[in-house]
């Protein structure tokens, strides 16, 4: 699994954030452009950039603030064809989402959007049906789903900034509650069948695509893998479901 950078992407974000910055910029080998920008502080605290590219019409730049107390506040965008998926996401520094406000934008306007409110115990959904909010069960770490076209699966986005909340929602908690935008509901599912841990990297599954990730960030978006062989658990397996 391989993430292949653009050339002309990176060079136009180097020249952007050079220019308002003057801070170096080095690709890593976490296969991700890493761009420190202006804020320096002790250890990983501190603003970065990140830009994924598998080499077709899908693109992700991320935007990530590592405050000194571990939380984290990130902005996702990701093209998928003619459709843009726009995330923003606040986690505590357990890793647990706090806050998130998902857009899927077509051509048009903002055809979908999901909003989750944990302080509140609440989450907000707006699609063709209409638009309202509903109580969220916050005993567990919470993540959101993809919006689906009435499959039957419930699927992860691939994207950084949802692989990213999984990951750490995975690290303090046996069971993770994953939010359906487009049923409207949340299921119950082990940790275990959407992250498997090998050595020095995490695997994150979403449908048929597995993101890898290390200690610091994601580092790749993965391949479609129709059976990836070293994952034991590729299917989504929720042992509660409840409305929400």
């Amino acid at each position: 699994m391989k993430t292949k950078l653009s050339a002309l992407v990176t060079l136009s974000l180097l020249g952007t954030l050079l220019a308002g910055c003057g801070n170096a910029a080095s690709t890593a080998p976490s296969k991700a452009l890493v761009v420190d920008s202006c804020v320096r502080a002790e250890g990983r605290a501190g603003a970065h950039v990140y830009v994924f590219s598998t080499g077709s019409n899908a693109t992700s730049r991320v935007e990530r603030t590592i405050r000194s107390d571990g939380s984290e506040t990130l902005t996702g965008v990701t093209s998928l064809r003619q459709n843009k998926l726009i995330e923003y996401a606040e986690i505590n520094p357990k890793g647990h989402l706090v806050y998130a406000d998902v857009s899927l934008k077509g051509p048009g306007s903002i055809a979908r959007r999901l909003i989750v409110d944990v302080e509140h115990s609440a989450s907000f959904t707006q699609d063709e049906l209409g638009s309202g909010w509903k109580h969220l069960s916050t005993e567990t770490p919470i993540i959101y789903a993809s919006f689906s076209d009435g499959a039957d699966d419930l699927v992860l986005s691939a994207t950084p900034v949802s692989a990213w909340l999984t990951l750490r929602a995975s690290e303090s908690s046996e069971d993770i509650r994953v939010i359906d935008p487009t049923r409207r509901t949340s299921q119950l599912i082990p940790a275990d069948q959407l992250v498997v841990n090998e050595a020095n990297e995490h695997l994150i599954i979403t449908g048929e695509t597995v993101l890898t990730a290390n200690a610091d960030f994601i580092t790749s978006l993965g391949d479609a893998t129709a059976e990836p062989l070293r994952l034991a658990n590729i299917s989504v397996r929720p042992h509660i479901t409840a409305s929400r």
